[in-house]
């Protein structure tokens, strides 16, 4: 019980920090609720970029000094939302639709199923260790490695430079690896159990996310029921009670989805702000970030371009945030000629590193079979590859006068970008299954959340009206 109060401590510090910060952005544009759901990604991705920039300047970890930047940033904004206190309306609260009594009903058993889905992964994630290989490989064996080093081992001439031993793969991102190190400076030791325990916050904060964000579109009954089709993906709960990196990467590009949503219905700056921000986030959390960061800062160009809006402005605020979250990172690679693949600085294209050696034998073409098995016929992620497509469909008239158009061809855009690689490089992802499946988790929250926009814009279209 000691241990959980522990964590709990740790963890509440830099989620009220990214509550504040995410107040401080939107103002009375987002409800309490969301903003805490928000703000608690936002807070664990400045954590541990702030670990890492310790890291970089060789100051040793401690729970002390990786928590006092964060509660001098909490201390900074909360004088400032002070001054600015003044009694206002909640403009999300503005926006509630009702529900009628079957809907209501309904609605109940959904959230009954969410919150047993959310006690099951909390169960699950008190009381197993890292389980799969994969994370320990990946992720784990390193973070153990640097809290008992007490940093990133930067000295060139050491055996273990930057977890050399324990990493096999350097130019992986870090987040999910700092989160372990600050749980175990907290707990005192790498405790197996607890180091990853930020994995159920990250899940329930997901179903607010996305509950919050379908709700202020389509009302209560549709925002029950995208937490509950999300809560029902049983590779997404399984990720959220584990260590792997690919869940949290899913949790941002949700988050720089939905801002980047309310961004273009609202206008507000803020919104674009946290889009720049959640995107370089999931770029420190998995390589594949930098698909959904690329998706929306050339779906901002052309939505600034196409509907006049002011585009130097907007792509100083989304890349901003991008710049100086992100690059520290990409500078830090690419000066240790780290890569981003499995082969270390040189990407082999048209072949594999994991078979013959990497030998380069041309597109792989007879992936796309396979793939399109496992994304539509796979338990993974239940109904919502069929469900897209058919709400795609049906929605194509609405989503094309609308909003949507963007957001759909950013979807597409990241999709594209991992068909490419499964097509160039990496072709043992989808034959093997594993690996299509984790990517797929990347961008399967932003999916479903596309998907009830387009059906909520599909029913109330003027061909649909009385």
């Amino acid at each position: 019980m000691t241990d959980l109060l522990v964590i709990i401590m740790a963890l509440a510090i830099p989620a009220a920090t990214g509550t504040l910060l995410v107040s401080l952005l939107l103002g009375v544009e987002a409800g309490a609720g969301e903003k805490v759901c928000l703000g608690f990604g936002a807070g664990l991705g400045l954590l541990t970029y702030g670990m890492f920039l310790m890291g970089l300047m060789k100051v040793p970890f401690t729970a002390a000094g990786a928590a006092a930047p964060q509660l001098a940033l909490f201390i900074v904004i909360a004088v400032i939302l002070y001054a600015r206190l003044k009694p206002v309306r909640n403009r999300a609260a503005d926006e509630h639709r009702g529900a009628g009594r079957l809907e209501v009903a309904v609605a109940a058993v959904m959230a009954v199923w969410v919150f047993l889905k959310i006690g099951f992964v909390l169960n699950e994630t008190l009381v197993r260790p890292i389980y799969s290989w994969d994370a320990w490989a990946n992720w784990s064996a390193g973070a153990k490695l640097f809290y008992y080093s007490r940093g990133l081992l930067l000295d060139g001439a050491r055996e273990h430079f930057f977890g050399a031993g324990y990493r096999p793969f350097p130019g992986h991102p870090l987040h999910t690896t700092l989160l372990e190190v600050y749980s175990a400076l907290w707990l005192g030791r790498f405790d197996e159990i607890y180091v990853k325990s930020w994995g159920f916050l990250y899940f329930v904060s997901m179903l607010g996310v996305v509950y919050w964000a379908i709700k202020r579109e389509a009302g209560f009954f549709y925002g029950v029921a995208g937490a509950f089709f999300l809560a029902s993906m049983p590779l997404l709960t399984w990720h959220a009670q584990d260590a792997y990196s690919d869940f949290p990467l899913s949790w941002y590009s949700l988050a720089a989805f939905v801002t980047f949503w309310r961004f273009m219905k609202t206008g507000s700056r803020g919104f674009l702000v946290l889009a720049g921000a959640f995107a370089a986030m999931g770029m420190f959390v998995k390589n594949e970030g930098l698909f959904f960061t690329a998706a929306l800062g050339a779906v901002l160009f052309l939505y600034s371009a196409f509907e006049r809006k002011p585009l130097v402005t907007n792509l100083f605020c989304f890349l901003l945030p991008v710049l100086v979250l992100a690059g520290p990172w990409l500078v830090f690679k690419s000066a240790n000629d780290f890569g981003f693949g499995h082969t270390g600085g040189e990407l082999k294209w048209l072949g594999d590193p994991n078979i013959r050696g990497g030998e380069r034998t041309g597109v792989h073409w007879d992936i796309i079979v396979p793939a399109l098995r496992q994304a539509f016929l796979s338990v993974n992620f239940s109904l919502l590859f069929p469900f897209w497509l058919v709400v795609s469909a049906l929605g194509i008239k609405a989503v094309a006068r609308t909003e949507l158009k963007y957001l759909d061809l950013a979807l597409l855009i990241v999709i594209s970008g991992f068909v490419f690689v499964y097509l160039t490089l990496e072709k043992m992802s989808v034959l093997e299954g594993t690996g299509i499946y984790r990517n797929i988790l990347t961008y399967a929250p932003v999916m479903l959340f596309a998907s009830f926009l387009t059906l909520k814009a599909a029913l109330e279209s003027p061909g649909r009206r009385r």
